[in-house]
């Protein structure tokens, strides 16, 4: 089974869209969990319409803690054998998860599969280079090699690009719920560091909504920001360290 998890903050305007993108193409073996996090419109009204018509779908609400701590949320309650994460702003390009869920029969043993993404920038599609891979599996080594060449840190740094098996996630330290910005690319640094098999699938799985109203994009808390970078690079360069012996 695969579980989706979603943080859900006032996202009325785009929730409809992202569930549309899972349940119109994913038939069986797989639920979504929605964690309403202390939401003020009606966007928990939107989930339980969804969740009416479909029982794959799953609603939890809780009072406003951030997305790290949904996101924790989610992972103790999610009964799948792989799990995936989501912003609710976003979508999945859904007809492509035959793609995505037939490379995860064919390689079972990773710990992470990713996938590519496409930029939706107020409605324009834009396609950042394609961090390929021939053989499915790949070292992590040549993977970030690979991604910091093209300096797609958001291939790296993102969650909603790849699926991770519970199995393994579960082994690692959850998000840090203190944390507002940059949490994602910390849990995929223990990932990275943590990982003994990774896939690179060449199939498009998600679409990147970037839009005035998207958290990473409206934050003017500059100290907040540069920590949040500061942090990043750290957690890049303890990766580089640890990798430092590229493959070729």
């Amino acid at each position: 089974m695969l579980s989706i998890i979603i943080p859900v903050y006032n996202a009325e305007k785009n929730i409809a869209s992202l569930l549309d993108s899972i349940s119109k193409y994913l038939l069986d073996n797989y639920e979504i969990i929605c964690i309403n996090d202390g939401s003020t419109d009606k966007s928990e009204e939107i989930i339980r319409a969804f969740a009416k018509d479909n029982k794959h779908i799953k609603l939890i609400t809780q009072q406003n803690g951030g997305p790290s701590k949904a996101r924790n949320k989610g992972m103790e309650i999610a009964k799948g054998e792989y799990i995936a994460f989501a912003d609710s702003d976003d979508v999945y390009c859904g007809e492509n998860w035959k793609d995505v869920l037939e490379t995860i029969k064919r390689q079972p043993n990773a710990d992470i599969y990713i996938y590519q993404y496409q930029e939706n920038i107020d409605g324009k599609i834009k396609m950042p280079e394609q961090i390929k891979n021939e053989e499915d599996d790949i070292t992590i080594s040549r993977y970030l090699n690979m991604a910091f060449k093209t300096n797609d840190y958001l291939h790296i740094h993102a969650l909603w690009n790849k699926i991770y098996k519970r199995k393994f996630i579960m082994t690692l330290s959850k998000f840090e719920e203190e944390i507002q910005l940059g949490e994602d690319a910390i849990f995929n640094s223990q990932c990275y560091e943590n990982a003994n098999k990774i896939v690179i699938s060449n199939a498009l799985l998600y679409s990147y909504m970037i839009s005035k109203d998207s958290l990473s994009h409206t934050n003017k808390d500059f100290k907040k920001i540069c920590d949040c970078y500061c942090m990043i690079m750290d957690s890049d360069i303890k990766l580089l360290n640890k990798f430092e012996k590229y493959d070729s």
